[in-house]
């Protein structure tokens, strides 16, 4: 038979694990997302680079953007406390620039610069690429407002947390 003694130990790992839990999923859409974003970029920059186009150095410095962003998410993992806007600074610019780009991108297929940004889509194809890049812009504005949600300890995660840790302090 277990005695006290040996339960203790395990439920303040389990508190533990939970709380860690508990912060990585603060987190979690923003990195979905910004790989969602990595990959976009590096598809773009691939295609771009086939037709040898200039237009690649902008999904070329998306992907440098990224890459600071990336540090960021690994930096802050396993992190169990509040998160500032200094670890998060590239995660800001890099979601903010990515929409700009996209707009910019959105706004472009109506002013007949489709055949030199996407020289390879057709003009049938046309709606299908509005639909995409404003698809694609929308969780771009969903990430950027989750992300201020979580900077201003807005979200439900942190609502979450801090009666999970109200809940620990009163030993229940």
């Amino acid at each position: 038979m277990m005695g006290k003694e040996s339960i203790i130990p395990r439920r303040e790992a389990a508190k533990k694990m939970t709380k860690k839990n508990l912060y990585f999923q603060r987190l979690l859409f923003l990195r979905y997302l910004m790989a969602f974003f990595f990959f976009f970029n590096l598809y773009w920059l691939l295609a771009a680079s086939l037709i040898k186009q200039v237009i690649l150095l902008i999904p070329a410095s998306m992907l440098l953007f990224s890459i600071g962003s990336a540090c960021e998410f690994i930096r802050l993992f396993g992190h169990v406390a509040g998160i500032g806007r200094k670890q998060l600074f590239f995660t800001a610019w890099f979601f903010r620039l990515q929409l700009v780009v996209l707009v910019v991108l959105f706004l472009c297929t109506f002013f007949g610069l489709t055949e030199a940004i996407f020289p390879y889509i057709t003009v049938e194809r046309m709606l299908y690429i509005r639909g995409g890049l404003f698809l694609i812009g929308f969780f771009s504005c969903l990430g950027i407002t989750k992300l201020n949600k979580i900077l201003r300890n807005k979200d439900k995660h942190w609502q979450w947390i801090s009666i999970f840790e109200e809940i620990d302090r009163k030993g229940e």
